[in-house]
Formats: structure tokens, C-alpha cells, sequence
């Protein structure tokens, strides 16, 4: 019997919000992780499908370390790049929908209002050239894909900024945020919930899904700080002033259309979403 969905990247935050969505709808999936199922390995990629005979292939592995990629670019194109190129390829050659997940800073910011997926994109960073690579690759090795972009994810990993800004309440007692890029935190249980309902329109190609609304770093912790009852001084700054290597955009916000106009819905309000993400912390 065949297996609905395989999924790559399964113990990450976005994999582990494909996973636990899958077992409460009842589909049949198997999830690799990194070690299990190496996507720049093109043997063991190949092995692995024409093994598993998967319907869908979605790909939550990634070269995420946006700061790391400026040093380590190469790992960042061969990851980001080759990896999806790998799971295009024998994707289309199994008969299977391929899956994979781009970013807002595939676009340099400088519209200072929402992009859509008509406009060009100019990553300002190795992170975001290696996953514009990614698009490209799969849109030339893939018949039947699905290429979705989102932004500031957050979920079930100890890997993203609300995590981090738990951290940081721990250790300081003065916390400088930026306040100057802009985007939508997103969260990855209505993602995941998302595309696994516009897989089954069919209807392939580019989309961005992310929650509405945008917000800087700094008012997205002050609505933690303000949900969780925490007094911490929050100083809002440039975000120039925490000397990062790579370049982020001013402004990467996502316009969702055509999301709505296909699956019948759009994702509920980024405070929405990370107010449930914050109860279910309180769960664990």
C-alpha cells in the first residue's frame, strides 16, 4: 500500500506541525528526520522514495541559521538548493506532489508595503539567495509542486524567537529589541493546517501563507510580555545596533492572495495564533 505523505525534516518545528496534523486527520505519512533521510544525499533520497512510494513529498528541511549562512553559503545552496533540487527530481519521478517552503527575505524589503507573488525577488542575504535557489530548482525539476513562503515561524522547537526572548528574560533585566524590519510572525500549526488543504485542490504552484497582520520584534515581545504578565524593560532599537552579518529587509511582509481565493479561508491574526501558541506552552 502506498504511503500518502513522506515527510523530510520531520523533528523540526514545521515537521513536527505536519506530523502531529496528519495522525489527528487520520492520513498515513512517514517522518525522516536529518539523520534519517540525508536531502543532499541524491542516492539516499532516491532510495528512500522509490522504497516508500510516497503520494506527497513535503520537504520541512532546511538551512535555517540566517547569520550562519554568511559564513557558511555553501552549505546554505547545497542544503537549500541541491537538497530540494534532489527531492524534485525523484518526487517526479515516483508520480508524487512536491512540497517545499521558501522565506519573506527572498525579497529585499524596499516596497515598504505587502509582496505578492508576482513581485521580483532581491534576497539581501545568503539565506535568502540559497532559498530563492531552492524556488528555482524545483520549479525547473518538479511537474507537480507546491512552493509556499512564509515568515517568522514559530512552534513546537526550542529554535525560535519566542523561545529565545524566554531565554533572554531569564538572563537580562534590560532587553533591547528591534524595532525597525517588519513581518508576520507565523505560526506553524495553521501553516502546516494550510497547506495540507491546498494540496488537496490541486491547484500547484507559488503561495504565501502566513498569519495577517505584521508587527516589528519589539511589539511582537511586548504582546509576550503583556500576555504573560512580565515586567521586564523593553527598549526598542535599530536593529543596525545588534551588529548582524547578514541583511535583513526593512519590510518583507506577505500578501496571502491568491490563499483565500483557493482553500476558502485565510489564517486567523498573528496575536491569535501566538496567543494559542503561549497556552499551549502553559500545557507542556
Amino acid at each position: 500500500m502506498k504511503t500518502k505523505f513522506l515527510i523530510a525534516g520531520a523533528t523540526g518545528q514545521l515537521g513536527k506541525a505536519f506530523c502531529s496534523l496528519l495522525e489527528k486527520r487520520g492520513e498515513t505519512y512517514v517522518g525522516f528526520s536529518r539523520r534519517e533521510l540525508d536531502i543532499t544525499n541524491f542516492s539516499q533520497v532516491r532510495e528512500r522514495l522509490r522504497e516508500i512510494q510516497p503520494e506527497i513529498v513535503i520537504n520541512c528541511a532546511a538551512f535555517t541559521d540566517v547569520e550562519k549562512a554568511e559564513d557558511d553559503f555553501l552549505q546554505a545552496i547545497f542544503v537549500n538548493g541541491v537538497g530540494c533540487k534532489n527531492l524534485a527530481i525523484v518526487s517526479s519521478s515516483v508520480g508524487a506532489v512536491f512540497v517545499t517552503f521558501s522565506t519573506d527575505y527572498v525579497f529585499d524589503g524596499r516596497k515598504r508595503a505587502p509582496y505578492t507573488i508576482a513581485d521580483i525577488p532581491n534576497p539581501l542575504s545568503c539565506y535568502g539567495r540559497s532559498k530563492l535557489l531552492g524556488e528555482s530548482l524545483t520549479r525547473d525539476f518538479s511537474s507537480k509542486f507546491f512552493i509556499v513562503r512564509t515568515s517568522w515561524l514559530f512552534g513546537e522547537s526550542e529554535n525560535n524567537f519566542v523561545k529565545k526572548f524566554f531565554q533572554w528574560v531569564k538572563e537580562k533585566d534590560v532587553l533591547r529589541i528591534s524595532e525597525d524590519r517588519f513581518s508576520t510572525p507565523s505560526y506553524t500549526v495553521d501553516v502546516a493546517g494550510a497547506v495540507l488543504d491546498l494540496i488537496h485542490t490541486e491547484n500547484y504552484g507559488l503561495y504565501h501563507i502566513t498569519n495577517a497582520g505584521w508587527c516589528s520584534r519589539y511589539q511582537m515581545s511586548r504582546y509576550i510580555a503583556t500576555k504573560l504578565g512580565w515586567r521586564k524593560t523593553i527598549l526598542p532599537i535599530d536593529e543596525e545596533e545588534l551588529e548582524m552579518k547578514a541583511e535583513r529587509p526593512f519590510f518583507s511582509v506577505l500578501d496571502n492572495f491568491p490563499l483565500k481565493e483557493t482553500i476558502g479561508y485565510t489564517l486567523r491574526s498573528w496575536e491569535e495564533a501566538l496567543e494559542a501558541y503561549l497556552e499551549s506552552l502553559k500545557q507542556d
